[in-house]
């Protein structure tokens, strides 16, 4: 078989050897999940088949190795003078293509997802082989209305920033908005006042359920965890200040529009008395 002259007799034989090879490690690696996956601690499987994995990938490296090694000898000087000529020639092309395939792999984000690269913010419309179309979002921001601009970021680009997706494991995310409260007025009051806003909003009572839902789905690929998916108040002083925080889950194309609503609420809560608002003395 290691003969200096390469038959296609000889290669094709090379090939079945290496395909017979890579089924059976990965039958090895599908049965070492099994059996780390019974062990009660999850760090411990998680590291245990980690090790097994990259056990068996090396030794799968060594044996390809020593199969087309010979073979490769001969090919090493043709390779490695073409790869040069590819990496001089074209080197922001094939950069930009390999970091679109590791972003199309690892579904960093997808169509319709509202990412921020750096300082801009935008909702994807289209992937490329060699960058990412995407609407600006207004204010920089993730929650913001879009402002009919298109973005485009290179694929060599998008991974040397920071990517914040608001849309990669659920269809919520969560939101705040600041209610000032005079000090010294009925905290109690108005918290149950602005509970009562929060509860009796249709678009922000439905969500818990929802994401409730989102989470069990991701429950087999990653692991989420939030104690509590209800709207909630959190209380905060500043400036001689109460600041009640209202947090609750919104869908991010939604959160301008939920925000508004709410302020219109709170105050026409305020009209009717239910609710002490902060106001600067003329």
């Amino acid at each position: 078989m290691y003969t200096s002259i390469y038959t296609f007799d000889v290669i094709l034989e090379l090939a079945v050897y290496s395909i017979f090879i890579f089924l059976v490690v990965s039958v090895l690696k599908f049965v070492a999940k099994k059996l780390v996956g019974r062990f009660k601690d999850e760090k411990i499987s998680y590291s245990s088949y980690n090790t097994v994995r990259f056990g068996l990938n090396v030794f799968l490296v060594f044996l390809f190795l020593f199969l087309w090694g010979p073979l490769f000898r001969n090919l090493m000087l043709t390779l490695c003078f073409g790869a040069l000529c590819l990496a001089l020639l074209g080197k922001d092309v094939v950069v930009n293509w390999l970091c679109g395939l590791y972003i199309k792999n690892k579904k960093i984000f997808s169509i319709g997802d509202r990412i921020e690269i750096g300082s801009t913010a935008g909702e994807v419309i289209s992937l490329g082989r060699f960058g990412v179309e995407a609407l600006e979002l207004s204010k920089n921001s993730l929650y913001g209305q879009t402002t009919g601009m298109i973005l485009y970021f290179s694929n060599k680009e998008i991974l040397k920033n920071p990517i914040f997706n608001s849309s990669r494991y659920s269809r919520y995310v969560w939101d705040e908005i600041e209610v000032p409260i005079p000090l010294g007025e009925d905290i109690g009051q108005a918290k149950r006042s602005l509970y009562k806003i929060l509860n009796d909003f249709d678009i922000i009572k439905s969500v818990p359920s929802k994401m409730r839902n989102d989470l069990d789905a991701l429950h087999s690929s990653i692991k989420l965890s939030y104690n509590n998916c209800e709207p909630t108040i959190y209380t905060h002083v500043r400036d001689a200040k109460v600041f009640l925080t209202l947090r609750y889950l919104v869908q991010p194309r939604k959160a301008i529009s939920v925000r508004s609503m709410l302020w219109s609420k709170i105050v026409d809560s305020y009209g009717r008395g239910e609710i002490v608002l902060y106001k600067v003395d003329d």
